[in-house]
Parts: C-alpha cells; structure tokens; sequence
C-alpha cells in the first residue's frame, strides 16, 4: 500500500514539475521586454519578416485581425497604412483584454501591449489585482504569449500571388 501511495504521489509532483518548467513566465516570452518599472505592465517586441514591404506585413496584420476578431471593425482603433499603424484594443483570451499597437517598417514590425485588464470579477488594471502579483503574472503572460504567437505566425504567411 505504501509503494501504491508513493508511486502516486511521485507522479503528481512530477506532473506538478514538469507543467512550472514548460510555463516558466521567463521562457515563455523570450526576445519580449516586459515592462513592469511603471505603474502599469506592458510587453514589448520586433520580430523581422525578411523581404516584405511595410505595407505587406500592415495587410497582413490586417487579415489576422480581421481572422481573429468577430468584429473587426469594433477592435480596430486606428489604422493608417501610410504611417505603418494598427491599433487594436480587444481580447487577448477568455481572461484579458488590452491595447495592442502594430507599428511596420520594410522587413520588420513592432508591436506593444499595454493597458491589460482582467475581465473576470471586475475591468480594472491587471495591477490592482493581488492575484497577480502573487503570481507574477504567469496567467497573463501565457495568455500573450498565445496571443503574440498567432500574430507571429500569420505574419510569417505569404499572401496569395493572382
């Protein structure tokens, strides 16, 4: 009986182990800045697209959002393809929400979240949330992580050639 319960408990901490390790909020936004000397957090990055014009990655900026978003035009908050801008303020996940700008140069793109709120139990400020200083806010980070990960991909895809 005591071999069964120390089996079951190795397998739990191991579990327990391996699930801190594959979410570590250091791994889990690598070449990001997350920005927490404020008073609010924001999370920043560049990622390079090589060979594609500023106005390639805003379209496709544009479709993954369009993608992304039941309604687009609800989230977009500004768009001006000239000046390589895209600003959208909507759900990360089922948990968040916040700002994300897109800003475009030929071969790369920038991109910034800011103003997180938590939309579960209240709209305030994800800092306000004890919670999620306790945490260190491992929760929100997987969440953009997700987020930014689908955006990296879609900009990484080619359009169509006609």
């Amino acid at each position: 009986m005591k071999k069964v319960l120390l089996a079951i408990l190795m397998a739990f901490v191991g579990i327990g182990v391996s699930a801190q390790t594959q979410n570590s909020p250091k791994k889990v936004l690598e070449n990001c800045k997350f920005d927490d000397t404020g008073s609010t957090y924001s999370l920043t990055g560049v990622d390079v697209v090589p060979n594609t014009k500023a106005g390639e990655l805003y379209n496709r900026a544009f479709k993954w959002v369009s993608t992304t978003y039941k309604n687009p035009n609800y989230v977009i908050k500004s768009k001006d393809k000239d000046a390589g801008v895209l600003v959208i303020y909507g759900a990360f996940d089922s948990i968040y929400k916040g700002r994300l700008e897109l800003n475009f140069k030929d071969n790369k793109y920038k991109w910034v979240i800011s103003e997180m709120v938590q939309t579960i139990g209240s709209d305030e400020p994800v800092e306000k949330n004890p919670m999620f200083k306790l945490m260190e806010g491992s929760v929100m980070k997987m969440a953009c992580y997700n987020y930014i990960t689908a955006l990296r991909t879609a900009m990484l895809q080619k359009g169509e050639d006609w």
